[in-house]
Order: structure tokens, then C-alpha cells, then sequence
């Protein structure tokens, strides 16, 4: 489970153990889980005495906000093609990833951000390097991923990942991409063709993202995701597939789907992402949606762990 802005890592992880969840995906965020917060240590300390005791998986999941700069939303660009911010996202990176022992966590996913600076994404004045970069309309943040992904951009991102994986071998961590609307690897397509531009033995995973392949018109999607079982480390799936928020007209059969992978021998964790509403929409997802979602899930594939 992922998503859950308003409780702090600990009260989560022992709530979401008690629903039944078995993997708790962590994110980054300034008021807690930060390396510079002043109750970092209790927290990592709280967080491996809990998921000892739950027996509950962590999953590292770098896309926090706000983390880089205090008026910058997103986390900075691996993709950039502005030095500085590259840079940045490495170091960034890498610091999370030393992390991993201490924070009980291997399984690290990162994502590739979009290839264009910041003040290029968008219309108007230029923004703060990692200021919110995708479109209101999908189908123009994908296009944009496609278009941008261009020989320069896979030339930035090849070495850039290639660092974070040295490192991750290093920690004895797993580093998995996750495509996502608007960056360089915005689709599974996109990650089979940074994988050539890879310049490390350490292979680089995926952490396949169902919206992503949604918005990405990633079809039939099952075959795809049975094609990359090899590196396939995990599923994130928003809740509202499973518990019928408004989808447009697409509606996606998760039971079908999880059990194709479940039979070709998929093993990784499905994580549950809730999307943040606004207030009068309900606010913030809280543990009555965790638990919806999971009673939904618990229907949908007839398991009892995700």
C-alpha cells in the first residue's frame, strides 16, 4: 500500500498490518521520512522494529515531493537535459539508496522524470527546477514522453542509472524503474529501449505502473507484463480500479489480470496507490480507503496477500 500523505510511516505500516496488507511502499516526504528531519533516527528505528514485527515488506519509492527544494514539487529529472539537475537527481538518488540497509528496505524503485528542463515543460514563466511538470490531460503528458524521448535524452539517462545501479549493488539493493505520463520512460516500450544504454552488469528492473500502461495505450496488457516477468519486481495499481471510482470508459478487470500473472509465476508485491483528493472530494485517502480498497482487492483476485 502507498499513499497515505496524512499518517506517519510507523502508525501506517502497524494499521496497514492489521487490515492484512503485507508490503507498505515508503516515499519520501520533508515532514517525516527525511534524512534531515530530527526524528529520522526514531522513525527508521520505529519503522524496522514494526516491519519485524508485522512481517511486513518495505518498498523505497523515490518520487517524494518537495525533497530536492522546499519550492521545487517534483523530485529532480534523471532524464534532464540541464546539467545541474541531472546531477542533482544522481546525488539525491544515490543518498536514498545508502540508505536502503538502514531503513530495512531492498527493493528501490526511481523514476526516469522527463527529459526536457523544467522552464521547457511548460507554458508561461520558467519554474523552479523540479516544479510540477505533468499536463492536466494524460494524453498530452504521454505525448510528450514520446516525443522527448529522443537518442539525447537515452544518452543522459544511460549513465545517470548506471551510477544509481553501482550503488544499489553496493547496498545489496534492488533498483527497479517505474514508466510513468510525461517522462522519458513513460511506458514498459520506453524501458526496453533504455536497457540498451545501460552501461553496468547490474540489471536494471521494472516496476510496472498500470495507469501508465493505461495512458500509454499499452495493449493487450497482461502478454506485456508476462514478456518482462524476468525484471518484473512489482505492480502498482491506483485503487480506484478496484473499488470503481470514475474511470472514463475504460474498466480494467484486475482479477483477470492479476491471476494471469499469478499463473505465469509472478511472486512481486502489488502495491496499492490511493489518489489525493481535494477537500471537498473527501480529502486526503485515509484507512477506511486502504481497507475499502483492500476488501476490493481480496474480491477482485481471491488472495490474501498483496
Amino acid at each position: 500500500m502507498a499513499g497515505l500523505p496524512v499518517h506517519d510511516e510507523p502508525t501506517a505500516m502497524n494499521c496497514l498490518a492489521e487490515i492484512g496488507y503485507g508490503t507498505l511502499a515508503l516515499v519520501p516526504r520533508r515532514t517525516s521520512l527525511n534524512h534531515d528531519h530530527p526524528a529520522w533516527k526514531n522513525l527508521i528505528e520505529a519503522l524496522s522494529r514494526n516491519s519485524e514485527r508485522d512481517a511486513m515488506r518495505l518498498v523505497l519509492d523515490l518520487d517524494g515531493l518537495f525533497m530536492a527544494d522546499p519550492h521545487a514539487r517534483a523530485w529532480p529529472s534523471l532524464a534532464s537535459s540541464d546539467v545541474k539537475e541531472g546531477d542533482l537527481a544522481v546525488s539525491l538518488g544515490k543518498r536514498w539508496i545508502q540508505s536502503a540497509k538502514e531503513l530495512g528496505v531492498s527493493l528501490i524503485t526511481i523514476t526516469s522524470g522527463p527529459a526536457q528542463p523544467m522552464g521547457e515543460m511548460t507554458s508561461g514563466p520558467a519554474q523552479p527546477m523540479g516544479a510540477a511538470r505533468a499536463t492536466d490531460d494524460p494524453r498530452l503528458s504521454v505525448h510528450r514522453g514520446r516525443v522527448q524521448t529522443n537518442e539525447a535524452a537515452w544518452d543522459r539517462l544511460g549513465p545517470r542509472i548506471s551510477e544509481l545501479l553501482q550503488t544499489a549493488h553496493q547496498c545489496d539493493a534492488t533498483l527497479a524503474i517505474r514508466p510513468a505520463a510525461g517522462n522519458a520512460v513513460a511506458t514498459t516500450a520506453h524501458y526496453e529501449t533504455m536497457l540498451q544504454w545501460i552501461e553496468s552488469e547490474v540489471p536494471l528492473h521494472l516496476a510496472a505502473d498500470v495507469d501508465a500502461m493505461i495512458q500509454g495505450g499499452e495493449f493487450p496488457m497482461a502478454p506485456r507484463l508476462v514478456r518482462h516477468l524476468p525484471s518484473l519486481q512489482c505492480l502498482f495499481l491506483q485503487t480506484s480500479h478496484l473499488i470503481h471510482e470514475t474511470q472514463g470508459e475504460f474498466h480494467l478487470d484486475v482479477g483477470r489480470l492479476w491471476r494471469t500473472l499469478e499463473d505465469a509465476g509472478f511472486e512481486g508485491p502489488t502495491i496499492l496507490r490511493s489518489k489525493f483528493r481535494a477537500p471537498s472530494s473527501g480529502g486526503p485517502p485515509g484507512l477506511d480507503d486502504a481497507e475499502r480498497a483492500w476488501q476490493a482487492w481480496k474480491t477482485a483476485t481471491s488472495v490474501d496477500h498483496s
